[in-house]
């Protein structure tokens, strides 16, 4: 049989289409497996609150939680004592506990202060609530603004874990003395607040952890 000009131009072309399409089957299967390169492979990241997943990609949005690999070690060495810990969890209740300690404060409640408050902070604090009931200065939280929560440092060693928290809030604090007057703060102004709160617990515990340091933080 005699194969003509065209004809052989046809079978060449066909040819060349199913090389191309094996190309892209393989260039896909490769892709899918082994994924892109972007920079943050080995950043993982958290979303806060309930429906927490796990993602990679761009971290700039403040709702994500930062993990690097060596603090994913730290972790590692906190879940031996408790299988139940996870990151989701603890950023889940640390938030509440912020909010809780603040507002402890403002209140002069030293019960509630003491339940979140490793002792030695707890006594720095109280007796900072003891100072304003004497002279009868009244603290009220104006405004309460959470905005950010991201783990900065993830610290084990043979008896304790510690993990200290960025947290970002906006706040409006004034104080007034026993007739009403404001003699500190403006109820029209909200500070923004940056501060690095250290929680710990005995490596072994499966207990709460305790706020152990407050410091102010500068984001770099």
């Amino acid at each position: 049989m005699c194969i003509t000009e065209n004809e052989e131009g046809n079978h060449m072309q066909y040819i060349d289409i199913l090389f191309l399409l094996v190309t892209l089957g393989v260039g896909f299967v490769l892709y899918t497996r082994l994924g892109r390169r972007t920079g943050q492979e080995k950043t993982f990241a958290f979303r806060l609150g309930k429906d927490a997943e796990v993602m990679q990609g761009n971290l700039s949005n403040n709702a994500l939680l930062t993990i690097l690999p060596a603090e994913m070690t730290q972790i590692s060495e906190i879940q031996k004592y408790d299988k139940k810990f996870s990151i989701e969890h603890f950023l889940d209740k640390i938030k509440t506990a912020f909010e809780k300690v603040v507002k402890a404060f403002v209140q002069g409640d030293k019960r509630a202060l003491s339940a979140f408050l490793e002792p030695k902070l707890y006594t720095m604090y109280a007796k900072e609530v003891d100072d304003l009931k004497e002279k009868n200065v009244k603290t009220d939280l104006e405004f309460f603004r959470l905005i950010s929560a991201e783990i900065k440092d993830v610290q084990t060693n043979q008896t304790t874990a510690h993990i200290s928290v960025h947290f970002v809030s906006e706040q409006t604090h004034v104080q007034r003395n026993d007739k009403g007057k404001v003699i500190s703060g403006d109820a029209n102004f909200i500070d923004h607040i940056s501060e690095l709160w250290t929680f710990k617990r005995a490596i072994k515990s499966k207990g709460p952890w305790m706020l152990s340091g407050i410091t102010p933080y500068e984001a770099t």
